[in-house]
């Protein structure tokens, strides 16, 4: 398939979606396309875990600010998480991650014990609940292009 597509890639996802097919990724580079990495790699801010780390933490008024810039700063890199994606993504939100980490657990977890019956139906049912929330998320995506487009043309 990518036999003439020069700089062409695919690579597995090892993903089944529940069935017992697995899934390839292709990048096929087209000539005025930039390079992208395929395992880039994203980064969330859970703010709930960031406003516990400011009330817990027990620092003096400051009135130098740039140690109080730098207390902040190095309290976002705390509740930070960042995750591989092998699809390329726009936006990743905080529910999104938890569902692919409980799925990765999941798998990790069938791998080692593949007789366990109710893992691959847990696995299953999540693939369910990520994909009916990618769709909202892209609903919503949508409707945010929709409105910014809308205020665009009446504006002018």
């Amino acid at each position: 398939m990518t036999e003439n597509a020069p700089g062409a890639t695919w690579h597995s996802t090892f993903d089944d979606l529940g069935s017992d097919h697995k899934i390839l990724v292709t990048h096929i580079r087209r000539a005025n396309d930039e390079i992208q990495s395929s395992n880039q790699t994203k980064r969330l801010v859970d703010w709930d875990k960031f406003r516990e780390i400011r009330r817990q933490s027990t620092s003096p008024p400051t009135s130098n600010i740039k140690s109080w810039c730098e207390n902040v700063i190095s309290n976002v890199r705390e509740a930070t998480q960042v995750m591989a994606a092998d699809i390329l993504l726009d936006r990743l939100d905080r529910k999104l991650m938890h569902l692919w980490q409980a799925k990765e657990s999941l798998q990790a977890r069938w791998r080692k014990q593949r007789h366990q019956r109710g893992l691959r139906k847990k696995i299953a049912q999540l693939n369910k609940d990520i994909e009916a929330y990618c769709r909202q998320l892209n609903e919503q995506q949508w409707e945010e292009i929709c409105r910014d487009m809308d205020r665009q043309l009446g504006a002018s």
